[in-house]
């Protein structure tokens, strides 16, 4: 069979974390910009951090220079928030239906590179996988959202690291993105990968269904059509 490298976004894709990620986002930006506000009018499905902290903190007009000072801050502030949420007992992280299943698949099969492509930064990514109880070391490579505020710059840089570390050369044509949004969606088709939604995360099944992506499922349940897919 032909290789695959599929590229998986994580909230919403392959986990819930019961709103611990969007609480910590929120103490975080609370704690370090003094003013968290504007995020509850935005919509932060599909993007990264980075352009999440662009789009809530200059709405509330914080400039470029502070939030370039002070994101060092916010980052270690964010995973301490993130794993004191997770510790105290009130949220609970669960992988999505079928996604441990299709990962964990997909990982003994020698035709198919994982690979992440989130707007997670890595450290957040990577709490939230393992006590979703992924194992983070089965995605040979990836791309976090403080690298870059254009989700596609990040696709290209997931399969720029993926071929790195496997010695791989990727046609697009062999690249699947695997997301929850239409955003992540759109990002695939601008470049030019094969594109694979569902409707566990941030858009419903008819946004996603106006996104166009080439395979639209419920959830990741269905484990035989889905690697089919991947490979037709």
């Amino acid at each position: 069979m032909p290789k695959r490298l599929i590229l998986f976004d994580i909230d919403g894709t392959l986990l819930w974390t019961g709103g611990a990620g969007s609480a910590a986002l929120r103490l975080a930006l609370e704690r370090v910009y003094g003013s968290a506000d504007t995020l509850d009018n935005y919509d932060p499905g599909g993007r990264t951090i980075k352009e999440i902290m662009d789009g809530v903190l200059g709405a509330a007009g914080v400039s470029q220079d502070v939030i370039q000072q002070r994101a060092g801050e916010f980052h270690t502030m964010l995973v301490a928030e993130l794993q004191r949420l997770l510790s105290n007992g009130r949220y609970r992280v669960e992988a999505c239906p079928g996604g441990w299943e299709l990962v964990t698949t997909l990982a003994k099969r020698p035709d198919a590179t994982l690979g992440l492509l989130t707007g997670n930064p890595e450290a957040t990514a990577r709490i939230k996988l393992v006590a979703a109880g992924y194992d983070p070391a089965v995605f040979c490579a990836g791309a976090f959202g403080d690298e870059s505020g254009d989700r596609r710059a990040l696709l290209r840089l997931a399969i720029q690291r993926s071929q790195v570390v496997t010695g791989e050369t990727f046609d697009l044509s062999e690249v699947v993105a695997l997301g929850d949004t239409a955003r992540d969606v759109r990002c695939g088709q601008a470049v030019g990968v094969r594109t694979l939604a569902v409707a566990t995360g941030g858009d419903d099944h008819a946004h996603l269904v106006a996104a166009q992506p080439d395979h639209l499922y419920k959830d990741l349940t269905d484990l035989d059509t889905i690697l089919q897919t991947l490979w037709n």
